[in-house]
C-alpha cells in the first residue's frame, strides 16, 4: 500500500492520502485534534519511555501477549502507536507491525525509530476495511469520548476473526488529577470492559489485571492529588528516583513472569485479547 508519489487513492476503498517524508496522511484537515491530547506530550511519552519502569515493564508484558496469541506472519497496526515505542518494540522481535497514529508529530518519532508503515488517521474515520490480521490498543481507549463507537471503528479495520490486543487503566477509585492532565474519561474495571466489547461486536478470549504491585503506589498517588495541586503532575509519566525505578521495573518483570498463567484478581492496569465476530 506504500505509494511512490506524493499522493494517491486506496485502491479498496474511497480514501485520499497524501505521502510526505515517509508518512502516509489521511488526514485532509491540519491539526486535526482529538480534544483531550497535545501532541506536545508526545515529547514527554518520547522522553519517559526510554527509562520509565512503568513503559519498560508494560512493553514486556505486551510482548508477553503477542507471543501467546499473534503470529508473526500476521499483519498488525498499532493503533494510536504515539511516538511508535511499542510498535519498535514488536518488530524488533519479528513481528510485520504498522503504526497509526492521530498526530503526525508522534511518527516523526517513529520514523527516527526507523519505523516504515506510518499511517497517520482519525479513529473516528478510518481508512482501512477488513485489512489488518491483528490491532494493538495500548493505554488509548480510556481517551476517547466515546469508547463503544472506537471499538465499533477498531472492529472494521479488522478482517473477519481480526484478533485486538489492547490494554487499559484499570478502577474507577483510582481515578486521581493525573488522569485529568492526561486527558483521560475513564478508567476500567474487567468487567465492565468485557461487556463493552461483546456489546462491539468481539468475542473476549482472554481479560485480565496486571502490575497488582502498583495498586498501593497508585492509591497513595490519589490521596497526595486530592490534597495538592501539583503542575508537574502528567499522569503515569512522573519522575521516579532511578534505584526505586530499578526496583519497581524488577518486580513487575517478576509478577509478570509469575502471574503468566494464573491471573491475577486485581491490578493497575488491564488487558484484553478479543476476536472480531
Amino acid at each position: 500500500m506504500y505509494p511512490d508519489k506524493k499522493s494517491f487513492s486506496c485502491t479498496r476503498c474511497e480514501y485520499r492520502a497524501e505521502y510526505s517524508n515517509g508518512i502516509i496522511n489521511f488526514n485532509t484537515e491540519k491539526n486535526t485534534s482529538s480534544g483531550d491530547y497535545s501532541p506536545d506530550d508526545l515529547r514527554i511519552l518520547y522522553n519517559a519511555e526510554a527509562s520509565h519502569f512503568w513503559f519498560l515493564a508494560r512493553k514486556k508484558y505486551i510482548l508477553s501477549l503477542f507471543n501467546k496469541h499473534v503470529s508473526k506472519n500476521m499483519s498488525i497496526i498499532e493503533i494510536g502507536a504515539g511516538t511508535g515505542d511499542v510498535s519498535r518494540m514488536l518488530i524488533d522481535n519479528g513481528y510485520d507491525v504498522s503504526a497509526g497514529e492521530l498526530y503526525t508529530e508522534g511518527l516523526e518519532f517513529a520514523r527516527s525509530y526507523g519505523l516504515k508503515k506510518l499511517y497517520c488517521f482519525d479513529l473516528r474515520k478510518p481508512p482501512f476495511m477488513d485489512h489488518f490480521d491483528a490491532v494493538g490498543l495500548f493505554d488509548v481507549l480510556e481517551h476517547i469520548e466515546d469508547d463503544t463507537d472506537a471499538l465499533i471503528n477498531i472492529r472494521k479495520v479488522l478482517k473477519p476473526g481480526g484478533t485486538l490486543v489492547m490494554t487499559v487503566p484499570a478502577y474507577k477509585w483510582l481515578w486521581h488529577e493525573g488522569d485529568v492532565k492526561a486527558g483521560h474519561k475513564r478508567r476500567y474495571t474487567r468487567k465492565g470492559l468485557n461487556n463493552i466489547l461483546k456489546k462491539a461486536g468481539y468475542r473476549v478470549h482472554e481479560s485480565k489485571y496486571f502490575f497488582s504491585i502498583l495498586l498501593p503506589l497508585l492509591f497513595m498517588r490519589k490521596l497526595i492529588s486530592i490534597d495538592t495541586d501539583n503542575s508537574t503532575d502528567t499522569g503515569e509519566i512522573e519522575p521516579v528516583n532511578p534505584v526505586i525505578n530499578n526496583i519497581l521495573y524488577r518486580l513487575l518483570l517478576i509478577e509478570n513472569s509469575v502471574f503468566q498463567k494464573a491471573p491475577l484478581p486485581f491490578g493497575g492496569s488491564i488487558s484484553i485479547v478479543a476476536e472480531k465476530i
